[in-house]
């Protein structure tokens, strides 16, 4: 009981946990643990806390670690000064990796805020002037270079480099690396393009039979006909599609037609697939003509009138080795419908490879 007059100092709204000891010795220990609001633990904060007895007196500091970031921040800078001082001999040695730490961390600090500065397009880039392809070809790079930026700064904040030099050099191999990848990637593209053409230049050739055969390979390839293309059914019925997506199926024979691929492109989560894309292929040899257009268009009516999602446009390409040419001289584009031959897309797409590949190797490290 306190004596008459006196009362206990209000509670401190903070508090702490127990603490994990780290290290013991005899005049002291260091340990770490949390401290948080009473009210909101949610609010909390890691602690190092070191205790030293310095002639029977307890003295007791505390290190508070904001949040994940900082204690990140920390281990680098620790990992940065590590290797240097395991072989230091002299106060001159510790001074210059105490430098070398804060000049990578700067660096770090700068890539991670800007990672643009990794992707900067010489100024002397008129990207109004370029054609619709150079102008396809310099996004895609784009994209790659952002990726590549990011992988850069994961890279340097686990090899910490000592100085700028070797950070230049990491770079330099990092992107030699990703751009040698790229450079495959577009030839194995373009190989490919070569070979698909042989097959459909050979009437001879299987529409839908065999691993070789057109569908198949345009199945495995669809970016060959549009890189933005998603294939959602293939060689499926019209009423399997219909009954996926929980609509109601149509009677007679018109349920059991098979386009040979339903693609969407641009898909957003908020208003739907906003185009459909319907594919219908022939055999090699086959020219394009009026029953063709009649059996896709009746694709199309079908999946437009019971597809119950917003969709902006429903597309439909028909694609063989030649078009009849009343087709030529009256194109359905009014009705979403275009007529393709092989040869059409296969030339566009060589064209748009074979250019992407020479921006790639004349222009290695603007990637």
């Amino acid at each position: 009981m306190l004596p008459d007059g006196y009362t206990l100092p209000p509670q401190s709204p903070y508090t702490y946990s127990d603490s994990v000891v780290i290290r013991k010795w005899a005049g002291g220990s260091l340990g770490v643990k949390v401290g948080y609001v009473r009210e909101h633990p949610e609010k909390n904060q890691v602690v190092l806390e070191q205790i030293r007895i310095i002639k029977g007196t307890v003295e007791q500091k505390l290190f508070y670690i904001r949040d994940a970031k900082d204690w990140n921040d920390i281990c680098t800078a620790i990992d940065g000064l590590w290797p240097e001082l395991t072989s230091t001999k002299s106060g001159d040695q510790i001074k210059e990796a105490v430098r070398h730490a804060i000049e990578d961390q700067k660096l770090l600090g700068l890539i991670s805020k800007f990672p643009n500065l990794l992707t900067t397009l010489p100024e002397d880039v008129d990207i109004l002037s370029m054609p619709e392809e150079h102008k396809e070809a310099l996004r895609q790079l784009l994209n790659v270079s952002g990726e590549m930026a990011g992988a850069a700064i994961d890279r340097l904040a686990q090899e910490t480099p000592t100085d700028i030099a070797q950070f230049v050099e990491i770079l330099k191999s990092f992107r030699l690396a990703t751009v040698n990848s790229l450079v495959t990637s577009i030839a194995t593209k373009i190989a490919f393009i070569d070979k698909f053409e042989g097959v459909v230049n050979d009437e001879s050739s299987y529409e839908r039979t065999g691993q070789d055969s057109v569908h198949n390979l345009l199945k495995a390839n669809i970016w060959i006909l549009d890189q933005n293309f998603v294939i959602l059914h293939e060689d499926t019925t019209i009423n399997q599609i219909l009954s996926s997506s929980g609509r109601q199926t149509v009677n007679g024979t018109a349920g059991n037609t098979r386009p040979d691929f339903l693609c969407l492109t641009e898909q957003n989560g908020d208003i739907g697939n906003r185009r459909i894309i319907i594919i219908e292929i022939k055999r090699p040899g086959i020219k394009i003509g009026l029953a063709h257009v009649q059996q896709a268009l009746g694709y199309k009516v079908i999946l437009q009138a019971r597809s119950g999602v917003p969709i902006e446009r429903y597309e439909v390409y028909l694609i063989g080795s030649e078009i009849d040419a009343t087709l030529q001289q009256h194109p359905l584009t009014r009705a979403d419908i275009t007529a393709w031959t092989y040869t059409d897309f296969i030339s566009r797409a060589r064209k748009f490879y074979k250019e992407y590949l020479d921006i790639v190797k004349e222009n290695p490290f603007s990637v």
